[in-house]
C-alpha cells in the first residue's frame, strides 16, 4: 500500500481574531517532507488591540520541513 505523498490539512482556530494555518508541501524523500505553512488572520482583534499587545498579526508564509 502507498503512503500519500502529499499533505495539505487545514486547521482553523476560531475567535474574535480567526488563525488559520495551510500546510502545503510534499515529500521529497522516504523520510523527509519539505513545503511552506501559511498564517492567516481574520477578525475585528487581530491588530492585537490597537498594538496595545504587541504588534499586529500579518498573513505570512514560512518555509517547514520534516523527518522521521
Amino acid at each position: 500500500m502507498d503512503c500519500p505523498r502529499t499533505l495539505f490539512p487545514t486547521t482553523t482556530i476560531p475567535g474574535s481574531c480567526t488563525q488559520t494555518m495551510r500546510p502545503s508541501g510534499s515529500f521529497t524523500g522516504t523520510d523527509s517532507w519539505s513545503g511552506t505553512l501559511a498564517l492567516s488572520f481574520t477578525g475585528p482583534d487581530c491588530d492585537c488591540f490597537g498594538g496595545l499587545f504587541g504588534a499586529p498579526c500579518v498573513d505570512q508564509t514560512v518555509p517547514v520541513s520534516a523527518t522521521r
